[in-house]
């Protein structure tokens, strides 16, 4: 089974700002140690690193479902009904 499917069921506004904070916390760490250690690799690697974030922030942004719609998904491929 290597179709993989990732269904947020439900997500609030601030657990959304909390891991896009994180994310650009980790980023942000990663070039400033590396800027003040004047560490050039660490410095790309935090640029680098963030740009994929970007990238999959916006491609995966159409992923949230309904928990009606999720329900539905998990009774077509696994046949499992929700109560």
């Amino acid at each position: 089974m290597n179709d993989k499917t990732v269904l947020y069921v439900h997500e609030t506004v601030l657990q959304s700002w909390a891991r896009d904070i994180g994310s650009i916390i980790c980023c942000g760490f990663l070039m400033g140690v590396g800027s003040i250690l004047g560490n050039i690799p660490m410095q790309w690697f935090g640029f680098f690193l963030a740009a994929i974030i970007i990238i999959g922030v916006s491609v995966s942004r159409d992923h949230k479902v309904s928990p009606q719609r999720a329900a539905d998904i998990l009774y077509e491929k696994f046949g499992v009904r929700a109560r």
